[in-house]
């Protein structure tokens, strides 16, 4: 079976929920200096800060309890699952690092995770690989097939019927244009939040404002840096892309698996065969690759962070002009949306 894994990493904004008091004259600041995009969506806080680790659990506790709450007026049992973010994860460069030093580019686990479920390496899911667990798995899995079937639809809604093989590429535009998505997953995340209101109000602007950033001389000059930040490390790679293809075919070259590739402009890569293993012989391999990603993905890191750090502030230099040619309008809508 082929599947799809996809390559997760982006930094985020949190929301809390929000009231509209009454609009109060708008007195700008006396300067703009320092002040950032999140200074001006109330309930957003800079990803990292403690207040916004405390925002971000309960935001997602309570999307968890609205989903149980509308699965439960279907009929069906639906247990929040909430990831509670803690201290140490409170950086997306901490989260990487620490990914990067356990699971490389997670490439080698996904590959283990599917010998797994082939037997080689003992009782349990993907899941156990990372320690998470999902008690809504056991839930679906005593459903006969058909329970499952209005489970599944009730949760996540209709899936979106496309024939590509007899469909035309505006037929297929029109289908996904005229598609209505529904679901208590769906519902519960696409409530109307502050963020989302003032992407709408600002959202183009600030495109504008950062098109063309990554031919910044800086930024190029960073990413021209990166090979020969590799070679520190003891690795001659001119790109990441390089170091993805020599791990797949490292993997490829145990028999393990076969006809493994990037997809999604690189966000992603996918899986094709592997081999049935109930003596774990692949596995063992596949874990000597592992070990191998691993070392060469904190590498990668620590020059991927050289790269970040330039273009952070590069990009932050942006917001901050940003803001002081729109700061009564950005202030005003402060006002307009705070408690």
């Amino acid at each position: 079976m082929t599947r799809i894994v996809a390559a997760l990493a982006a930094f985020v904004f949190v929301v809390a929920a929000c009231t509209n008091p009454t609009v109060a004259d708008v007195s700008p600041s006396d300067s703009a200096d320092g002040l950032r995009i999140f200074d001006f969506i109330p309930g957003v806080e800079e990803f990292g800060s403690g207040e916004q680790i405390a925002i971000e659990n309960a935001r997602e506790q309570a999307q968890q309890q609205a989903i149980s709450d509308c699965m439960a007026e279907q009929g069906f049992v639906y247990i929040p699952v909430v990831q509670v973010l803690r201290d140490d994860d409170a950086t997306n460069l901490e989260a990487e690092r620490e990914y990067a030093a356990q699971y490389g580019f997670g490439i080698s686990t996904a590959v283990l995770a599917d010998l797994q479920r082939n037997g080689s390496i003992g009782q349990g899911d993907e899941n156990d690989l990372s320690g998470e667990h999902d008690p809504n798995d056991e839930i679906v899995q005593a459903m006969g097939e058909s329970e499952r079937n209005r489970y599944e639809a009730t949760l996540y809604g209709p899936e979106l019927d496309i024939d590509f093989s007899n469909m035309t590429q505006d037929e297929i535009d029109a289908a996904v244009d005229a598609f209505e998505f529904s679901g208590c997953e769906y519902d519960a995340f696409s409530v109307e939040t502050v963020l989302s209101r003032f992407n709408s109000k600002f959202g183009g602007a600030m495109d504008d404002a950062t098109k063309g950033l990554e031919f910044d001389p800086r930024i190029v000059s960073a990413r021209e840096q990166w090979p020969a930040c590799m070679a520190e490390g003891g690795y001659e790679f001119q790109s990441q892309t390089a170091v993805t293809t020599y791990i797949f075919s490292l993997l490829e070259s145990t028999g393990a698996v076969s006809d493994i590739q990037l997809v999604e402009g690189g966000s992603a890569f996918e899986i094709g065969e592997v081999v049935s293993d109930p003596q774990g012989e692949y596995a063992a391999a596949v874990a000597e690759v592992a070990a191998a990603e691993v070392a060469v993905a904190i590498v990668v890191f620590g020059c991927n962070e050289r790269v970040q750090t330039v273009r952070q502030q590069v990009y932050v230099e942006a917001e901050q002009a940003f803001v002081v040619e729109n700061l009564k309008d950005l202030e005003r809508f402060r006002l307009d949306n705070e408690r």
